[in-house]
């Protein structure tokens, strides 16, 4: 009789969900997702974290013109600059300082301290073919010579790791292709050069006209670079069609993926932005809006003390704040909850494309880094079907049922892990998108 009790109870289950109809689940009452204190994050394992990802930091802002080729303005220039590092009423979006204070609740202040335009003693082109010392290097030499009778770059090390917390090259030379000379990126200083005991570490290289989208500042790209600078990898896939299974990133919806919107929770745990909780048993949990508050939550059934394994995390996403006018990169504006599946083991470097103390990444290894769950299950996203971005169904909604109604029998990526045996329900959403009710079941 029992038996008999429990199949026509899943037969009901499954057909009043069929019909769009949703019946509650047996609450869960007492249980909270644990707080760990004192967990390892990014700086403590990596060594690519120069800006400290938290408290204050002073970056060294340097114009950079080439030989023969001054900026046409330099005022105009230095106050434009200063504006994307540090302005508070810009026409679009924010400065550098105002995300980071936005992004990191307050926990992170980043001041750009720009300097007068450093004209090299060569011309962009010598730079450009340099081929037995990397140019960056040679240039970084010179300017720190440059400014040491300026400047105590102490201020610039406020951590007092005797290195620079941060340094920027702003040039004023075309942009280049990807991934040539003359695009923007961060990469590390080989040199020896110190000046007041404080030795350059990475730095970020961008062309100047990266600072504009129709002729207004933009930001983007310079909060996407610091986004480096603090230790975070890039979550696009660097190589889109090279038939692996690692396809696509995060379809853009990321401020390291496309350089839109905000960090993403994994992000932010990482940096220690955001209190971790996590959740290794049944239990109900409302989610307060990601943007706001940082709520997320860790879920798993193996969690070993760790950022630094594998999981799932759940937000609650609204197109609002940092993400409000995203729509063609966020769900087309669908609020809801978004899972991800992360992937953080530490392990031996398989990427040979950029250097990262993670097992994986999200360009050339076996499994992402960090990738979403898709709720509509049909892997659109990866399959680049119809078009790899994150659409509204992607967005799991009231009713949804992860690992019941959808992505049933969803794997974790290690093999002696097996399929994961919780399912995540959507209960409600409040209509003012205050809040989200789930129920989480083992």
């Amino acid at each position: 009789m029992k038996q008999l009790l429990s199949l026509y109870s899943s037969v009901l289950l499954i057909t009043l969900t069929a019909c769009g109809l949703t019946i509650p689940y047996e609450s869960i009452s007492g249980v909270e997702p644990i707080t760990p204190t004192n967990l390892l994050l990014g700086h403590d394992v990596g060594d690519f974290w120069t800006i400290p990802s938290q408290g204050n930091a002073n970056v060294l802002v340097v114009p950079i013109e080439f030989s023969g080729v001054p900026f046409d303005n330099s005022n105009v220039v230095v106050n434009q600059i200063d504006q994307a590092f540090n302005g508070n009423n810009l026409t679009q979006g924010h400065s550098l300082k105002g995300f980071y204070q936005q992004s990191s609740f307050g926990k992170l202040n980043i001041e750009g301290v720009v300097t007068e335009p450093f004209r090299t003693q060569y011309s962009a082109s010598y730079y450009e073919n340099l081929t037995s010392v990397d140019p960056n290097t040679v240039i970084i030499d010179e300017l720190m010579s440059f400014l040491d009778d300026t400047y105590d770059f102490n201020d610039f090390d406020l951590n007092g790791d005797q290195q620079l917390d941060g340094l920027y090259m702003i040039y004023n030379h075309p942009s280049g292709d990807w991934n040539s000379f003359f695009w923007a990126y961060l990469y590390s200083y080989f040199g020896s050069q110190s000046a007041d005991g404080v030795t350059p570490s990475s730095y970020v290289w961008m062309p100047y006209e990266f600072l504009f989208y129709n002729n207004q500042i933009d930001t983007s790209t310079l909060i996407h670079e610091t986004g480096h600078k603090l230790g975070l990898e890039d979550y696009y896939d660097y190589a889109t069609d090279d038939g692996s299974n690692n396809e696509w990133g995060l379809g853009g919806a990321d401020m390291m993926d496309s350089s839109v919107g905000d960090h993403n929770p994994f992000s932010k745990l990482l940096l220690g932005w955001i209190e971790p909780k996590v959740v290794t048993e049944g239990m109900d949990v409302s989610l307060q809006p990601y943007i706001t508050s940082g709520d997320a939550l860790i879920i798993t059934n193996h969690w070993t003390g760790t950022l630094f394994d594998e999981y799932l995390i759940a937000m609650y996403y609204t197109p609002t704040g940092l993400y409000e006018g995203l729509e063609d990169y966020f769900f087309d504006g669908q609020s809801g909850l978004i899972l991800y599946h992360v992937d953080a083991r530490l392990g031996p470097n398989q990427s040979e494309n950029y250097p990262t103390y993670f097992l994986n990444n999200n360009t050339d290894s076996t499994h992402k880094l960090i990738k979403f769950i898709e709720a509509d299950g049909n892997n659109s996203l990866y399959l680049k079907t119809p078009k790899g971005w994150m659409w509204a169904s992607d967005v799991y909604q009231t009713g949804d049922i992860f690992g019941s109604t959808l992505n049933v029998g969803y794997q974790w990526n290690q093999g002696n892990r097996g399929t994961i045996p919780f399912t995540i329900r959507v209960n409600q959403e409040a209509m003012d998108e205050t809040q989200l009710s789930i129920s989480i079941r083992f």
